[in-house]
């Protein structure tokens, strides 16, 4: 199980329930006493999220119940999405940069496989 995959799917509810309320980082981030930055990075799924804060989350995006957020799953990934991004020569990247390349060397694959 891609433990990131299913924090990718919970940071991909988040962020749409949050636009189709609509409410920004800021907000949320209030309501939930995270910094806007965390909120981000919880969006990405870049950040793990306590159970307390899932809790806080369903009532700030003005949900029933964290099941209309939390995937009753692990998500299916593709091969491309597995592999790892290896870097050579690439030290003088911030961390940033490099989730930036690895998420556009991503993409492209994708792209490629669906041709």
């Amino acid at each position: 199980m891609d433990e990131g995959a299913i924090y990718r799917a919970f940071g991909r509810a988040v962020a749409q329930r949050r636009r189709a309320i609509p409410k920004t980082q800021e907000q949320v981030a209030r309501e939930i006493g995270l910094s806007r930055a965390s909120l981000a990075n919880i969006e990405r799924g870049s950040q793990k999220v306590f159970l307390h804060q899932i809790l806080a989350l369903t009532k700030a995006l003005e949900l029933e119940s964290s099941h209309e957020i939390v995937p009753t799953k692990a998500p299916e990934q593709s091969q491309a999405s597995r592999e790892e991004v290896r870097f050579s020569g690439a030290k003088d990247l911030s961390r940033n940069q490099k989730a930036f390349v690895t998420n556009l060397v991503r993409s492209l694959s994708k792209s490629q496989d669906r041709k």
